[in-house]
């Protein structure tokens, strides 16, 4: 995501606040903790 984005470009993430990945009506959902949602940061920051 990282390298599409334009020089000074945003990326938006939204999460639910927890620790589950689940469905709901059809959907899949992931939420994030601060913990996770740092690591999954620093994951595409540095790869």
């Amino acid at each position: 995501m990282i390298i599409a984005l334009k020089p000074n470009g945003v990326l938006y993430m939204s999460f639910n606040y927890g620790d589950s990945d689940r469905e709901k009506n059809g959907r899949q959902f992931t939420d994030l903790n601060d913990a996770q949602a740092e690591v999954l940061f620093r994951q595409e920051l540095y790869s």
